[in-house]
């Protein structure tokens, strides 16, 4: 916008307008209606979304939680259990007969290590049961050499397992 000698009119300069003079506050006027007996009374204001009483009684959910919880302990002792007795934690470590087999022929074979005897065929310990490694207590194993059948004594040093192996007899 320009100005009357060509000049423009700054923006603050072009906003600038009447301001309308503010009229008093007058409240509505309502008509009189004579009061008649019984006077009326408004309702009372409830909001929208206030609580309800429920209808029927709630039940905590406490106790499904404590269940819950009962139930999710008693699955992991289970577990827990059931590793222990798989893995020997109640009766000592269970020594796998097929190694302990494996394990006495090499000892009886191996001629740096062991006692180097050639010919060695069959190999059954403990009637294929598994051991319980126990510090001091042994199985047998017997052993077939050159068509005959010997007798090898295994003791456990430990209790994790480690045996040491005898001459066959």
């Amino acid at each position: 916008m320009t100005g009357p000698q060509g000049e423009e009119t700054p923006w603050w300069q072009q906003m600038r307008r009447p301001t309308p003079t503010p009229q008093p506050y007058a409240p509505p006027q309502y008509p009189q209606y004579p009061q008649y007996p019984p006077q009326y009374t408004p309702p009372q204001y409830t909001p929208q979304y206030a609580p309800q009483p429920p209808s029927q009684p709630r039940h905590s959910t406490r106790w499904l939680l404590i269940g819950g919880g009962v139930l999710v302990g008693a699955i992991a002792a289970a577990v827990v259990a059931l590793a222990l007795l798989r893995f020997g934690g109640f009766g000592g470590q269970v020594l796998d007969v097929s190694k302990a087999e494996q394990g006495v022929k090499q000892v009886i074979t191996d001629p740096v290590t062991g006692y180097g005897i050639a010919g060695v065929t069959g190999v059954k310990c403990n009637n294929g049961q598994n051991p319980t490694a126990k510090k001091g207590e042994s199985f047998t194993c017997e052993v077939t050499v050159a068509g005959k059948k010997h007798q090898v004594r295994a003791v456990f040093i430990d209790d994790n397992g480690t045996y040491e192996v005898d001459r066959p007899r």
